[in-house]
C-alpha cells in the first residue's frame, strides 16, 4: 500500500469519527513531551473523505498534537478509493506494530474485520495474517468482549478480568456485570473465586427465577460487602459463604448439624470423620493416625465406642 506524505492542518482532521479506533490507551502524558519538542516521529495514517480527513490510526498522537497546540502535522494519507477492508487492515497493522494488542483491542479489530468478512474461515485466514488469532472458537470469544460495558472492558484490558471470565460476564445483564467487576476489583479475587461467585449467583437467580442483579442487591449481601470492619479476605469468604448458603440451604443446614455433633463426639485430633460429599451419598469415611501399638489400641477403643454412641447413630442416619 502506497501512502502520500503530506503536511496537514489539524483543523482538517475529523476527531469525532472514532470508528477505526483500536487502542484502549487514552492518556497522552507518555508521548506529549516528545511531540511537544520534536513533533510526530511516526506520522499517523489518515484517509480522504468528502469533507474532512478520517483518522485510520494515530488517535493518541493527534490528540497530543492538539494539546501541544500544533497547527500542522505530517501524516500519511491514503486515497478515498481504498476499500473499507483494506483501510481496516491498515488500522490493525499500524496498531499492532506499535505494541502487542490487549484482548479489548483484539476484540475491536476482529469486530471491524467481521463487518467486512461474514465467512468465519475467511475471517480466521485474514485474522492470522494481521497477527490476530486464527482459531474460530477463540475469535468468537474475543469478539464478545466488545459487547461488554466499558468498565468491564477496562478490567479486561488491565488483565484483571480474564477472557474466560469476560465470556461468562457477557452472559448476564450489564448492570450485574459492572457490579461484579467492581466487587472482584475491591476484593482482589482470583479467577477461581470470581467464577465461584458468578456461578453461584447465576444458579440462585435461575432457581429463584429472578435476575442476577436482584441477587446482588439483597440487603444482607450489600451489608456484607460494605462492612467497614472486615478486610478483603474476610469479605471474600463472607460473600462466598452467603451465596453458598442461599444456593444450598439444606446442605449448609446439614453441615452445621454435622459439625455440632462431631464436636460432641470428641474424637480428638488424630481421628477424622468425613461425611459424604454434599451429604447426598450413603458412605462416611474414618481416617485415624497412630505411631505405635499403644496409640492404635487407644484409637481402636474410641472407634469401638462409636458403634454404641447415639450421636454417631444420628450422624449416620442424617437426622
Amino acid at each position: 500500500m502506497k501512502y502520500k506524505s503530506a503536511s496537514i492542518d489539524l483543523r482538517d482532521i475529523d476527531t469525532d469519527d472514532t470508528s477505526l479506533k483500536i487502542t484502549t490507551r487514552a492518556g497522552i502524558d507518555d508521548i506529549l513531551p516528545s511531540i511537544t519538542d520534536h513533533g510526530i516521529l511516526n506520522p499517523p495514517v489518515l484517509k480522504k473523505t468528502k469533507e474532512k480527513l478520517k483518522i485510520v490510526s494515530g488517535f493518541r498522537r493527534i490528540s497530543a498534537c492538539f494539546h501541544a497546540e500544533k497547527k500542522e502535522i505530517e501524516a500519511r494519507i491514503i486515497e478515498s478509493n481504498i476499500g473499507v477492508l483494506e483501510t481496516i487492515k491498515i488500522a490493525i497493522s499500524d496498531n499492532s506494530m506499535q505494541r502487542p494488542l490487549n484482548l479489548v483491542e483484539e476484540s475491536r479489530a476482529l469486530i471491524l474485520l467481521s463487518g467486512c468478512i461474514d465467512n468465519e474461515i475467511k475471517l480466521a485466514e485474514t485474522s492470522v495474517l494481521l497477527g490476530l488469532p486464527d482459531n474460530i472458537s477463540l475469535i468468537n470469544k474475543i469478539k464478545r468482549i466488545s459487547y461488554l460495558p466499558e468498565s468491564v472492558q477496562s478490567a479486561v484490558a488491565e488483565d484483571f478480568i480474564s477472557l474466560a471470565m469476560a465470556v461468562e460476564l457477557n452472559s448476564i445483564e450489564a448492570e450485574a456485570a459492572i457490579f461484579l467487576t467492581r466487587l472482584f476489583k475491591d476484593l482482589k479475587t482470583g479467577l477461581n473465586k470470581q467464577r465461584e461467585i458468578l456461578t453461584t449467583s447465576l444458579e440462585i437467580a435461575c432457581r429463584e427465577e429472578i435476575k442476577v442483579m436482584d441477587v446482588l442487591n439483597d440487603k444482607c449481601f450489600i451489608e456484607l460487602i460494605n462492612d467497614p470492619d472486615t478486610d478483603r479476605t474476610q469479605k471474600s469468604h463472607s460473600v462466598r459463604q452467603y451465596l453458598k448458603t442461599r444456593r444450598f440451604p439444606e446442605i449448609i443446614k446439614a453441615e452445621k448439624k454435622f459439625k455440632s455433633r462431631l464436636k460432641a463426639l470428641s474424637l480428638g485430633k488424630d481421628i477424622k470423620l468425613i461425611p459424604p460429599k454434599s451429604f447426598e451419598g450413603e458412605y462416611f469415611s474414618l481416617n485415624f493416625n497412630f505411631k505405635d501399638l499403644i496409640e492404635l489400641k487407644k484409637q481402636g477403643e474410641i472407634l469401638n465406642g462409636l458403634t454404641k454412641n447415639s450421636i454417631m447413630n444420628h450422624i449416620l442416619l442424617k437426622q
